[in-house]
């Protein structure tokens, strides 16, 4: 996430973590853990939901919803070297990485992960809360 944000040269305030990573990239501090946005306004605040999944979504979905709930938005990101056709609707905090493939006629739901490789055809329905991962030519996830 931290390298799809900074191609598209989006500037960042920081990243928050209960466990302290350091820089990232060299560059992006950590302002502290969930709490940290607590004292954020909401309307000047865009988050980018960054928790990535072995398959359980519970703890994205988990923060996605704790910080909409207060008002928070998050922010649809879809990675430079990522192919996403035109005719693809993606929902509010997905996030598209790097050499992903979405044909036309798309459709994702609200925070969605669809992951490095991943390939999704034409006219597919993606859930709220799902995680595509490579490699993924056809289905739907509910």
């Amino acid at each position: 996430m931290a390298d799809a944000l900074g191609l598209q040269n989006i500037d960042l305030a920081g990243y928050v973590d209960p466990v302290d990573h350091g820089l990232l990239l060299g560059y992006i501090p950590r302002l502290g853990d969930d709490e940290a946005l607590v004292s954020r306004d909401p309307a000047t605040t865009l988050l980018y939901n960054c928790i990535g999944s072995v398959g359980d979504m519970a703890p994205r979905r988990a923060i996605y919803t704790r910080f909409h709930d207060r008002g928070f938005q998050f922010e649809t990101l879809v990675h430079a070297d990522a192919t996403c056709s035109g005719h693809a609707a993606l929902g509010r905090a997905t996030q598209v990485m790097a050499r992903a493939v979405l044909g036309p006629g798309i459709q994702s739901g609200i925070n969605t992960l669809i992951n490095t490789g991943a390939i999704i055809e034409h006219g597919c329905h993606i859930g709220n809360h799902c995680q595509w991962r490579s490699p993924v030519w056809v289905g739907i996830c509910r």
